[in-house]
């Protein structure tokens, strides 16, 4: 979720959903009207999902998992959680004063690290020894962002997830561990510039302009397919 996003939720009250049309009616009372965001959001997915013809099987003559290469198997649970990785996540994360669903900001969360730093350390270990998320960081609050158009009708909206604030804590844990190695491995192309720390949209614009360049000096055509 991008800051702005966030920020624009937060400050602008005129977000707020006055009402909304279901069944041809229009709806004001809060608890109807989360509801029925509620449903249409959680559907969004499968009524996706059950337009998607599905795949020709006879056409798949490879097996899929024979076509993957063996590479060292990632374990998250190889080595006890260390002190030094909480803190390292919680530095990473930003100072939000916005509030989760247990209303609890990022904020409060570092302020009070150092008193809360062994329950968290235990429960964030077991979580990934065991290889589970406790369900309670599992809720995230919804919020109904308008894109355009008609203000009463639940298409015309689309949800963010403020998750939990604990939640984002643990994921860095996740994140870290497995960048180190997914790097240590050398698991991702050198021309994977995306969602990657030091690299940016400049890199793949550097390449494709030295490729041009190379193929002018050449004599010889530059094509590029864009999915």
């Amino acid at each position: 979720m991008g800051n702005s996003k966030y920020n624009n939720w937060q400050k602008n009250k005129e977000s707020e959903v006055q009402e909304i049309s279901i069944n041809s009616n229009l709806e004001s009372n809060k608890g109807a009207v989360a509801e029925h965001f509620n449903k249409f959001f959680a559907n969004i997915a499968s009524d996706i999902v059950a337009n998607i013809n599905p795949p020709n099987t006879l056409s798949l003559t490879n097996d899929p998992e024979k076509l993957i290469p063996e590479n060292k198997l990632f374990n998250m649970s190889g080595r006890p959680l260390q002190q030094g990785e909480l803190s390292s996540a919680l530095n990473s994360l930003l100072p939000k004063f916005s509030k989760d669903y247990h209303d609890l900001s990022m904020n409060f969360l570092k302020t009070i690290a150092p008193t809360i730093e062994k329950p968290l350390l235990y429960v964030f270990g077991r979580s990934l020894a065991q290889g589970m998320v406790p369900n309670k960081l599992k809720i995230a609050r919804i919020a109904p962002i308008f894109k355009g158009g008609d203000k009463t009708n639940v298409t015309n909206y689309r949800p963010i997830s403020l998750l939990c604030n604990f939640a984002k804590i643990l994921e860095k844990i996740v994140q870290a561990r497995l960048t180190k190695f997914i790097n240590e491995n050398n698991l991702l192309s050198n021309k994977q510039f995306g969602f990657r720390s030091m690299h940016s949209t400049v890199h793949p614009a550097l390449l494709a302009h030295n490729f041009i360049t190379e193929s002018l000096n050449k004599k010889k055509d530059s094509r590029s397919n864009f999915l």
